[in-house]
């Protein structure tokens, strides 16, 4: 099979992606940095990855098979693609970093909405503080989850700018631990 064939598995479901060839891909004039999913010919190895860091493309997540998700600071030139067996890539939508429960929770809430947002290392905190406060949003570390998570407030109306943001890896509800049972 042909990598641009294959299927991914990405966070809301199984999808047949149309990833676009070169290293200009779908990007076209889209404002840097940028996540998209890049797929390889062949799995990269330790030189094309210091190739691509010097290019400003950083890899973060491995989706099977030869693909990773990244994100791209600057637009890597022709001398890239001849040392990268790269296949080509395509622009993560804020689809793809969510279940569909959260999409509908959201279409369905009319005011604000509470989310654990998951933020990858590369992500500057400074522009996701002002990206929450531009959306009219609040949000707190979250106490008791992993490093790089936030707990999120803002109105719901605004959940896909949230997760279009480049440096957002996952966003779920944001659910409260309640005690059932007054014994345990």
């Amino acid at each position: 099979m042909q990598p641009n064939n294959q299927r991914l598995r990405l966070k809301a479901a199984a999808t047949q992606p149309q990833i676009k060839e070169g290293w200009t891909g779908d990007l076209g004039e889209t404002p840097l940095p940028v996540q998209v999913v890049l797929r390889f010919s062949a799995m990269p190895g330790a030189a094309e990855r210091e190739a691509l860091s010097a290019a400003g493309i950083t890899l973060l997540d491995y989706i099977p098979d030869n693909s990773y998700t990244a994100i791209v600071t600057r637009r890597a030139d022709a001398s890239v693609a001849a040392r990268v067996p790269a296949a080509g890539l395509m622009s993560v939508t804020p689809e793809m970093k969510a279940d569909n429960y959260l999409w509908r929770l959201g279409s369905r809430t009319a005011g604000n909405i509470k989310v654990l947002v998951s933020l990858y290392g590369i992500a500057d905190l400074q522009h996701f503080t002002a990206l929450i406060q531009g959306l009219g949003g609040t949000f707190a570390a979250s106490t008791g989850w992993a490093v790089s998570c936030y707990e999120v407030t803002l109105p719901a109306q605004h959940l896909r700018k949230l997760a279009g943001w480049y440096g957002v890896r996952y966003v779920t509800p944001l659910v409260t631990p309640t005690t059932t049972d007054v014994q345990s």
